[in-house]
């Protein structure tokens, strides 16, 4: 099986010239669309996490880098 993560939200995300911005989005999901592997996709949303879950994996100061930025 095959999971395909997406969430509208993901169409918000400014990574100023970065290659991998929200515009490469939708072209992706056209191409496996075309290839007929879309429906063999399942679609799933990306869940929020709780903080204490992402300290089991960043540092604290890592996190609010991230929060500022």
């Amino acid at each position: 099986m095959t999971l395909l993560y997406y969430d509208p939200i993901f169409l918000n995300h400014d990574t100023g010239s970065h290659p991998e911005c929200a515009e490469r989005i939708m072209p992706a999901v056209g191409q496996l669309s075309s290839l007929a592997m879309e429906p063999r996709c399942r679609r799933m949303s990306c869940p929020g996490v709780a903080e204490d879950h992402l300290f089991q994996v960043h540092d604290r100061a890592y996190y609010d880098w991230l929060r500022a930025a």
